[in-house]
């Protein structure tokens, strides 16, 4: 429910005929859907946060684009788990594999030259079984 008290709404000369002087609005509220920033699969199983901007000139990846990039992953406890300084990747072909492959696709089709994240991803989605716990991945868009 949402009020909004004369003074935020008409006011003294209301809006008629459908709003009366003076009157108080309360409006019912349903909210159908949310997707926090960042939330790569729209379940918050791997959320992707801005370390540093990248180019605002530059373009985003289109869906094949061939790019540089670096990703370092590490586990919960804070193993590294993967660590790569600089791939030559197409976006969509699955050279990364099947772990992460898919969550840097999405998210470097998101991303400009230059810019770092991190994607905090929960165990079920990537090393499922390996026990590593939740994972987060470290990626550089060069």
């Amino acid at each position: 429910r949402l009020t909004v008290q004369l003074q935020h709404a008409y006011g003294a000369r209301g809006l008629p005929p459908d709003i009366p002087p003076n009157a108080v609005l309360t409006f019912e509220v349903e909210l159908i859907s949310w997707r926090a920033p960042g939330d790569l699969c729209g379940d918050g199983g791997c959320v992707k946060s801005t370390v540093r901007e990248g180019k605002v000139s530059g373009s985003f990846p289109s869906e094949r684009a061939d790019v540089r990039i670096s990703t370092k992953v590490s586990a919960e406890k804070g193993d590294v788990v993967e660590d790569r300084r600089t791939i030559d990747y197409t976006l969509g072909s699955g050279a990364l594999g099947l772990d992460i492959g898919p969550l840097v696709d999405q998210a470097v089709r998101e991303m400009r030259r230059g810019e770092m994240c991190m994607l905090k991803c929960r165990e079920d989605y990537i090393f499922k079984g390996a026990g590593h716990g939740s994972v987060v991945i470290e990626l550089t868009l060069l």
